[in-house]
């Protein structure tokens, strides 16, 4: 698995085969934590993926089901 695509804080992209993986840190209160979802992307730009991780936080309890380990 290889990191190809990172903006700290905000996600990091992994390859794993032909999928992707995105990590994403979710933060509540005094604890941060990182979830890791199996994603369909339409390209690697910075803008694009800083909107598709925003879109996952902000609707976990769809994307949850492609959750996965984080890497």
């Amino acid at each position: 698995m290889e990191i190809i695509a990172r903006n700290n804080w905000t996600y990091c992209v992994y390859r794993a085969g032909d999928e992707y993986i995105m990590s994403i840190p979710f933060g509540h209160s005094f604890v941060d934590f990182s979830r890791a979802f199996k994603v369909e992307l339409d390209n690697l730009d910075d803008e694009y993926l800083s909107n598709k991780a925003e879109e996952i936080k902000k609707n976990y309890d769809y994307f949850k089901k492609f959750e996965v380990p984080d890497p």
